[in-house]
């Protein structure tokens, strides 16, 4: 799981690296020879995407994953409180939006339909529609 994982995390890093260099800024910089700070940078962009591509790199993510004490949902519930108050009150929470579903289902459908139907049957029965 955590080599999959660092695997996604380094094709990211890589792919936002290579969309930079694509950008037409990038590439006005790494045609301008005479920028020598601008060669530098690009230098330094394409060598991090070298080692976002090392086996190394994707070793170190793994280990790292591996080592963690907590797992990640713990860890995100400590830094964000407010997911832990709405997975506390969860039980209030989704029988109200079931409950706003079926009648926005009900408001969009059903009426529709039901004018429908309505249509159908007084122009079948002819009846004068006021």
């Amino acid at each position: 799981m955590s080599g999959q994982l660092s695997e996604s995390i380094s094709t990211a890093q890589i792919t936002m690296l290579t969309q930079i260099l694509a950008d037409p800024a990038a590439v006005a910089l790494k045609a301008k020879t005479s920028d020598t700070e601008g060669q530098v940078f690009i230098q330094t962009i394409e060598a991090y995407k070298a080692g976002y591509g090392s086996k190394e790199f994707k070793d170190k993510i793994a280990a790292q994953m591996k080592d963690q004490k907590a797992p990640i949902a713990d860890q995100l519930l400590q830094k964000f409180e407010m997911m832990g108050t709405l997975s506390e009150l969860a039980w209030v929470i989704y029988p109200f939006a079931a409950l706003f579903m079926i009648l926005l289902i009900g408001g969009l459908f059903v009426r529709t339909i039901t004018a429908i139907i309505y249509t159908i049957l007084a122009k079948a029965l002819r009846v004068n529609i006021a």
